[in-house]
């Protein structure tokens, strides 16, 4: 917990293993700390619980995973009716909320839904949200930045 040098080892990791699930066509959608077991001091990875697992590249469905560690989207049912929400943003968007995870031992909201008022105060300042409410550096608040992206909608296909 709080060890960037550790969470820096072990970013590229995760991202790999997802990466390689999105090329086998597999979305995981219930990504979470729980998930992800490890080995040798927490330098080797794996993603367990394939539980959930689509493997369409787009989704109507809607909570599908735990609600600490769904991606921003993933609770708005109305517009899930209109769009389809992209699995990949979901997969990435928690990896970034694991991360933060193992920076912190936080979650960044209840639910990334219109109703959790911390969520509404991430909307409204995406970019600098993390680094004022969590004790993270600059570098670590980059780095989840991209992967919660600013636009909760971004993750829907039109």
């Amino acid at each position: 917990l709080g060890d960037e040098a550790l969470i820096k080892d072990i970013s590229p990791q995760l991202l790999d293993a997802i990466d390689y699930c999105h090329a086998l066509g597999i979305y995981h959608r219930e990504l979470k700390t729980e998930n992800v077991l490890c080995f040798d001091d927490g330098l080797r990875l794996a993603i367990t619980d394939f539980g959930l697992v689509a493997t369409e590249k787009v989704s109507g469905e809607c909570h599908n995973g735990s609600v600490y560690h769904m991606s921003p989207g993933s609770c708005f049912p109305f517009i899930s009716f209109f769009r389809m929400r992209s699995l990949m943003f979901n997969d990435t968007c928690s990896l970034g909320i694991i991360l933060l995870n193992l920076a912190t031992g936080r979650n960044p909201w209840k639910s990334a839904a219109a109703d959790d008022p911390t969520f509404q105060t991430f909307l409204r300042d995406p970019l600098n949200f993390l680094r004022s409410a969590l004790p993270i550096s600059s570098e670590v608040n980059d780095i989840l930045s991209l992967f919660m992206r600013k636009n909760p909608f971004c993750c829907f296909f039109r």
